[in-house]
């Protein structure tokens, strides 16, 4: 179980960002977390594919 000193909501700073832009809930299950995890992940892969799909040679020199 979590400890009493243990903050509620935990931020997360990515890139060295000093503003959390995310905040995980020390107490939520951790299915919930998993599930969340996996969508975030998916979501990322999605937007690295498409960036791909959009790379220069798809587009034939065209902007």
């Amino acid at each position: 179980m979590i400890q009493e000193h243990t903050p509620r909501y935990i931020p997360l700073c990515p890139n060295g960002n000093p503003t959390p832009i995310l905040y995980i809930d020390a107490n939520a299950p951790l299915d919930e977390l998993q599930a969340f995890a996996e969508q975030w992940v998916r979501s990322v892969a999605q937007v690295l594919e498409s960036l791909w799909l959009v790379s220069g040679e798809s587009l034939g020199g065209r902007d």
